[in-house]
């Protein structure tokens, strides 16, 4: 390109500075005489511009971030009440009683009732994702042990562990959704995150119903496991 007639030494290190600087502006806005407070609303734009396309690229990608995050809950609670309707046959293969077996379910809760208590005070020096990084895989983990064992106590160790990991990613995603969030926003991450827990709870039931009586209980705890390592 030519260089601008009577143009000084100074004002061309002005403009090559410009260019290096705002290099997504058209080059020649540089080599077009201007009012230096138009130049400037032009530069101004330009960033304004790149930052609102970074805000739009992080929030889309936050925005993808949320949807597995609602999914591992919906799954997580398919996990708690996974063994609900499968109580005979769990009663069967560990030569137990019905109401012994239905204690695989009550264990659960008593660690997911008292441990959310301790649970936030660790989320005050440990970042949730690093939470949900380790006790999404854990339960997936723990939840296919649970297919193979052949003890009565073993699988009830298992439960118990499974409800200590449960609030962990439960106080965790709660902590994550909520994070920056107030007003309608807030509403709205809650509500979906209450409406995911529901659904979870539901299709846990319905789905380990359903498939028992085509499958044993080993492919529906591996089915679950799968489940949760491909949201994690």
């Amino acid at each position: 390109m030519m260089n601008p007639p009577n143009a000084s030494r100074a004002r061309m290190t002005a403009l090559a500075a410009g260019v290096h600087k705002y290099p997504s502006l058209p080059t020649y806005i540089f080599f077009t005489p201007l009012p230096a407070a138009s130049f400037k609303i032009i530069c101004d734009a330009s960033l304004l511009n790149h930052r609102l396309f970074e805000v739009n690229t992080r929030t889309k990608i936050h925005r993808q971030g949320e949807v597995f995050l609602y999914l591992s809950i919906l799954v997580c609670y398919c996990v708690l009440y996974a063994p609900q309707p499968m109580l005979s046959e769990l009663a069967d293969r560990f030569v137990v009683s019905k109401p012994e077996a239905g204690f695989l379910v009550s264990i659960t809760f008593v660690p997911l009732a008292i441990a959310p208590l301790s649970y936030g005070i660790f989320l005050k020096q440990i970042d949730a994702l690093t939470i949900l990084k380790w006790a999404l895989p854990l339960l997936a983990v723990a939840m296919a042990w649970s297919g193979f064992v052949r003890t009565y106590e073993a699988m009830l160790l298992l439960r118990l562990v499974q409800g200590f990991l449960l609030p962990a990613i439960i106080t965790a995603t709660m902590a994550y959704l909520a994070s920056g969030r107030s007003g309608i926003e807030l509403s709205r991450v809650m509500s979906l995150y209450v409406a995911f827990t529901i659904f979870g709870g539901m299709a846990g039931r319905f789905v380990s119903g359903y498939i028992e009586h085509f499958v044993h209980w080993e492919l529906v705890a591996l089915t679950w496991s799968g489940l949760l390592f491909s949201v994690t």
